[in-house]
């Protein structure tokens, strides 16, 4: 019966062996590299899945990467990498989808998170009210990782709260 009782639990039966579960990772700009994306790392998974019979790759978009920034002090280095994250998702998936491994992501819009806990936002202004919660946009990445998504491959799913529909 699905929803799992916990987020590990869909990951863990998502990913096959312990061995697999040591490439769950997540892009990040490094100090220095800021705005930067490395293809190389999501490529040699997609490789390594397609050679243990597929999979599935899920990535970490935001709201930002598709309206080229979410106010007017979203940083535009912040906007275009994220927006390289979208373009990552869709040519990463032309190349592995026929290989067995569903390449996606998520766009988050604004979410409670220590990062945004001191954060000015009117959430009156947002559609919902509020920000969304993490465990909203963890949901939505556990479904793209389960069978339930077998056919879903290229997409970046909006998790905004109806803050952007386009």
């Amino acid at each position: 019966v699905y929803p799992p009782h916990s987020l590990r639990q869909a990951r863990n039966r998502t990913l096959r062996s312990r061995r697999d579960r040591h490439l769950v990772f997540r892009l990040r700009a490094r100090p220095g590299n800021r705005g930067r994306i490395d293809r190389g790392g999501p490529v040699r998974v997609s490789r390594h899945l397609a050679g243990r019979g597929g999979g599935a790759i899920v990535f970490i978009g935001s709201v930002a990467g598709k309206t080229g920034g979410t106010s007017l002090y979203t940083p535009i280095d912040y906007a275009a990498s994220k927006g390289g994250v979208h373009t990552l998702v869709k040519w990463l998936s032309r190349r592995a989808v026929g290989k067995g491994v569903l390449v996606n992501g998520v766009a988050p819009g604004p979410v409670e998170t220590p990062m945004t806990a001191n954060n000015a936002m009117d959430k009156s202004v947002l559609p919902r009210g509020r920000m969304g919660r993490p465990e909203e946009i963890a949901w939505m990445i556990a479904m793209l990782l389960t069978p339930a998504a077998g056919y879903v491959s290229g997409a970046v799913l909006d998790v905004n709260g109806g803050s952007f529909v386009g």
